[in-house]
C-alpha cells in the first residue's frame, strides 16, 4: 500500500515535508553523490549515442535519395554512362550503356567487362589513354583559353 506525505513511518519520528521526505531524512554521502554523477554521465552518453544514430540515420537516408536522383538523371540521358574508380573499375553503368552492351550492373562491375565489350585492338589503347589522362599527360584546354 503507497504512502502519501501525512503518513508516518513507524519508528521513525518526525513529521513530512512539502515533497513527502521526512524531514529528519539523511543529507546524501559522497559516496551517493559520486554514484548520481557517474548514472548521469552514463545517461548523457546514452543520449548522445541515440541522438548520433538518429544523425547517422538521416544522412544516409539523405545518401540514398541523393543516389536515386543522380541515377534517375543519368538514365534519363541518351549516352552510354559508365563510371570508374581511380583504379579504372567500372563501379556504375546507366540504363543506355546496360541496354547498348546487353550486360548487368554486376557484369559491367566484372573485371573484364572491357574485353567484352570492346574490340581485342582497342582495349589495351583505351587503358593506356586512360592512365595518360590521369597522368595529366594529355593537354585540357582551361577556362581560361590556355592549354
Amino acid at each position: 500500500m503507497r504512502r502519501g506525505p501525512t503518513d508516518t513511518d513507524e519508528g521513525k519520528s518526525g513529521t513530512r515535508n512539502v515533497c513527502g521526505l521526512l524531514s529528519g531524512a539523511r543529507a546524501p554521502s559522497d559516496t551517493d553523490l559520486a554514484l548520481t554523477e557517474s548514472a548521469s554521465h552514463i545517461a548523457l552518453l546514452a543520449i548522445q549515442c541515440q541522438r548520433s544514430h538518429e544523425a547517422l540515420a538521416r544522412a544516409l537516408n539523405d545518401i540514398r535519395k541523393s543516389e536515386e536522383d543522380l541515377r534517375r538523371t543519368t538514365d534519363a540521358i541518351a549516352q552510354t554512362i559508365i563510371v570508374l574508380d581511380p583504379d579504372g573499375k567500372a563501379i556504375y553503368a546507366n540504363r543506355v550503356a546496360l541496354e547498348y552492351t546487353g550486360l548487368s550492373l554486376e557484369e559491367v562491375r566484372d573485371e573484364g567487362f572491357r574485353e567484352r565489350v570492346f574490340h581485342p585492338d582497342d582495349v589495351e589503347r583505351l587503358r593506356a589513354g586512360r592512365e595518360s589522362a590521369l597522368a595529366g599527360t594529355v593537354p585540357l584546354k582551361r577556362a581560361t583559353g590556355s592549354w
